[in-house]
């Protein structure tokens, strides 16, 4: 768990992953045409997970509560690993409740997976991990 605690939460971020570079453009199209604010990729030796999150004395502080009290934690390792691993992490921000839902739905069927939104108090779990696990992320990680 410390090594996900290093990793600022992903508040108000929807995040995906993309195997291949066909299913990001895709995604990246899906996420836009859903109204979403930002849109961004997270690729091997680009920005990661370390990138979404706020600075400051008060978001590290809310960065550590909610490491303690979610599950989801673990998920940041997993994100990391496959942007390592040459995936390309979709993340996106700026998208409603029930643009999230039909965006997630859409996600999973143009072969996007791993797909979560982490809201300030709740993170919705659209999707799960599909494939073989990957062998960079610790097999504590996996949820």
């Amino acid at each position: 768990m410390a090594d996900a605690m290093h990793y600022p939460y992903p508040n108000g971020w929807f995040m995906a992953v993309a195997d291949r570079e066909v299913d990001a453009a895709r995604g990246e199209a899906l996420l836009r045409a859903a109204g979403a604010t930002e849109v961004r990729r997270l690729i091997a030796g680009g920005d990661g997970v370390a990138t979404l999150g706020k600075s400051g004395r008060f978001e590290r502080l809310m960065n550590w509560l909610r490491h303690l009290n979610t599950d989801q934690a673990s998920d940041l390792l997993v994100y990391e690993g496959a942007r390592d691993a040459g995936r390309v992490v979709l993340v996106a921000r700026g998208l409603g409740a029930d643009a999230r839902r039909a965006v997630a739905a859409q996600l999973r069927t143009a072969d996007l997976h791993f797909v979560n939104f982490y809201g300030g108090v709740v993170t919705e779990d659209w999707d799960g991990w599909r494939g073989a696990l990957l062998p960079n992320v610790p097999a504590w990680a996996w949820r």
